[in-house]
Parts: structure tokens; sequence; C-alpha cells
């Protein structure tokens, strides 16, 4: 009797793992699954992002364009050197040190 309890143990121990094993199985099919939607989900987010930038890029430039020409006097039709004469503007030579003493400090 000791053996036909012994063999009765290890059916059940048999049947526990395999149990256990399935429900492992399950678990990692249901994650694999939760991650598949995910993955799917992103890729047409991507896609929809994809189409719909240059549309996006557009709106933002004219946005922009808009509010600059409302905020900034427009630049009088000149050679832009004389303008910058015109403005007292210092040649880049001057700020030569200035810049390398920046790129330095960085």
């Amino acid at each position: 009797m000791t053996n036909q309890n012994q063999g009765q143990e290890r059916a059940e121990n048999g049947t526990n793992g395999l149990s256990s094993v399935a429900d492992e199985l399950k678990r990692e099919s249901d994650k694999l699954r939760q991650l598949a939607e995910e993955l799917k989900a992103n890729e047409i987010a991507i896609v929809e992002m994809q189409t719909n930038y240059p549309h996006l890029k557009q709106a933002v430039y004219a946005s922009l364009r808009e509010k600059f020409e409302r905020e900034l006097t427009p630049l009088p039709d000149k050679n832009l050197e004389i303008l910058a004469t015109e403005e007292g503007a210092l040649p880049l030579e001057a700020f030569i040190d200035e810049l390398e003493g920046t790129a330095e400090g960085s």
C-alpha cells in the first residue's frame, strides 16, 4: 500500500506541476497579448503623427509668421550690410575674443 500511496502522490504532484506550468504559460500568454495590443496602439499613434506632421508644421509656421508680423516692424528693403552700419552694428572681429572666451568656458 505504501507503493500505491506514493504512486498517487506522484500523480497528484504531476498534475499540480502541469497545472502550475499551464497557469504560468497562460499568464505569460496574457502578458504577450497585452504587449502586442500596446505595440499596435503605439504603431497606430505613430502613423497618425507622421500623417499629421506636415499639417502641424505648416500651422505652427503660419502662426509664428503671423505673430512676428504683428510684433516686429518689417526690415527695410536695403542691403543688410548698409542696414547694419546705419544701426551701429560692429563687425564680427569685435566679438572674436568674447566668442572664444564663451567657447572655452563651456
